[in-house]
């Protein structure tokens, strides 16, 4: 399997076709905004599929549907079924209540030991301001969370990634909480923009919320010079 999915080039891809062409015989269909999301909906059953490479989490609203659907992707699949998720491509999830924690100390912990970092920060942005400029011989590989800036970089960039690598250590304890909250409505929308910021080009974001709880967001910088 690791040969066939990681050792040659077109595998993914033909894994990912033939992985698709069951989930369609099954039942399922392919998100239309996220290929790595499939739906299956048969008169009141209603599930979920996520993958990731081989990995994969299902959804359903019963127990019923959940071993149905078992049992057509085990006759097709060779599958280690794992009714309680503890953790998924590298994040660790516990339930709570009606909700889950989600960390990620694994990632962390690398990402510290790659910059030898030992250091603390109360907050993810430095207060150097980043400006582009001709470029020096700092090597930052492991620290692109500042992408934008990665072309003609100096000293001022790497002090604003070291500070937001000291403040993913500081934090690296706390977790998103996901949860479900009634009271709020199903889902919020926010969206943003600045008017010709840095450069003349606009920012622009969003965030969805769903029952509370923020499972979408964005900030990008546009490509155009605002007039």
């Amino acid at each position: 399997m690791k040969k066939a999915l990681y050792g040659l080039k077109k595998a993914r891809r033909y894994w990912w076709i033939h992985l698709k062409e069951i989930l369609q015989e099954i039942g399922f269909k392919e998100n239309e905004n996220d290929q790595s999301t499939y739906v299956y909906k048969h008169g009141e059953d209603y599930a979920m599929l996520w993958i990731h490479v081989e990995n994969g989490v299902l959804v359903t609203r019963n127990d019923t549907i959940m071993e149905r659907l078992k049992l057509k992707l085990t006759a097709r699949l060779k599958l280690i079924w794992d009714k309680d998720i503890n953790s998924i491509v590298g994040i660790e999830i516990n339930r709570e209540g009606t909700g889950f924690i989600l960390k990620q100390p694994g990632l962390i912990k690398k990402l510290i030991k790659a910059t030898d970092n030992h250091l603390t920060a109360s907050k993810p942005l430095s207060d150097i301001k980043l400006k582009s400029s001709p470029a020096s011989q700092i090597k930052h590989k492991y620290l692109l969370a500042i992408a934008r800036f990665a072309i003609n970089t100096k000293h001022d960039h790497w002090k604003a990634l070291k500070n937001l690598v000291d403040y993913i250590s500081t934090t690296k304890h706390k977790a998103l909480q996901v949860g479900v909250d009634n009271a709020r409505r199903s889902m919020d929308v926010y969206i943003d923009a600045n008017w010709g910021g840095e450069g003349s080009r606009s920012q622009n974001g969003f965030r969805i919320v769903l029952y509370g709880t923020m499972v979408a967001w964005n900030s990008k910088m546009q490509s155009c010079i605002a007039i």
